[in-house]
This record gives C-alpha cells, structure tokens and sequence, in this order.
C-alpha cells in the first residue's frame, strides 16, 4: 500500500503509540499488510492526492483545513474525517484518537471486541473503499422528499414512496 500512518511529533504520548500498535496490528490482521508510521514533520505537504492516515492533530489537520470541534467530543470522543484520498482520525484527547482507531477498524472491516482474546474482524480484504459516510442521512431524506413529492404529484401511495426511498438511498 502507499499509504503512510502519520501521527504528531510534538503531540507524543503513550496513547498514540498505541494508536499506532492497535491500528498496524488490526489493520495486518484484516488485510495483511503493515503501514510504515512517519512523523508529521516528515510527512511532507498535504495535497489530494496525499495518501496518509492522520492519527491525532498532526501538521496535515492543519495543511488541508480540516476542522471540528472538540468540545462537542467530550474527553474520549473522537470524528474520523475523509479528505481527497487521506483520512483523518481525531480526537478531543489522544484516548479519543485511540477510539477512533476503533472506530475505523469498525467502520471498514466490521471489527467488533468482546473480550481482550475475543475479537472479530473482517479477514483477506483487499479493497478498501474510503467513502463519506456522514453524507448517508441527508441522501436519504433527499430520495425521501423527491419521491414523496413526485408521489403526490400523481396521487400515489406514500407508504409505498418511502419503501421506495429506502430501498433507492441504500443503493448510492
């Protein structure tokens, strides 16, 4: 893979490294591949075509404009953010960064932990297609309101107008 773990050089803490052990270890055990992990001051300029995944406020937060507000995170929140081809996992705290580890691993392999030798993850993936999935809520009601109104518009059912948006929201 090209792409390159990059975590915050002035940030470091026991809590990213293990971040880090976390994300290479689960990342390896569903598609069997290890990420190099480069510093940010290393990392070099951020672009859209950059293929990094950003643990915690590295320099790369600040190259591409990403924001959020950590307030509305809490303590151990975290918000995992897809910009041109990178990936940014963040967090109010490196624990959340930690979290959003998680999260990701969840997100893309269906990872699940039950206990610290009882786990499941999604093995032998070899695509991994990186979306916006914050995006989800408002394709559907979008497809909810169009339909709906085009329902209307003929005197159709509206039950039936909202299986329809769902079923059509599910597709993109």
């Amino acid at each position: 893979s090209e792409y390159k773990l990059v975590i915050p050089r002035a940030q470091f803490s026991q809590a990213i490294m293990l971040a880090v052990e976390e994300f290479n270890n689960l990342f390896k055990k569903a598609t069997g591949i290890t990420l190099p992990m480069i510093y940010d001051n290393v990392a070099g300029e951020y672009s859209e075509n950059s293929k990094f995944i950003s643990l915690g406020d590295t320099m790369l937060v600040d190259q591409a404009g990403v924001q959020f507000d950590e307030a509305k995170l809490k303590t151990d929140g975290c918000r995992i953010i897809t910009k041109g081809k990178t990936v940014f996992i963040l967090g109010a705290s490196d624990y959340g960064v930690l979290n959003g580890v998680y999260d990701f691993m969840q997100i893309c392999f269906n990872y699940e932990f039950y206990f610290r030798d009882c786990v499941e993850i999604d093995t032998n993936v070899s695509n991994l297609k990186l979306s916006q999935t914050g995006l989800y809520p408002l394709i559907s009601v979008a497809w909810l309101f169009i339909m709906f109104g085009f329902s209307s518009y003929t005197g159709g059912n509206g039950y039936l107008t909202i299986y329809v948006a769902g079923v059509l929201a599910n597709k993109f």
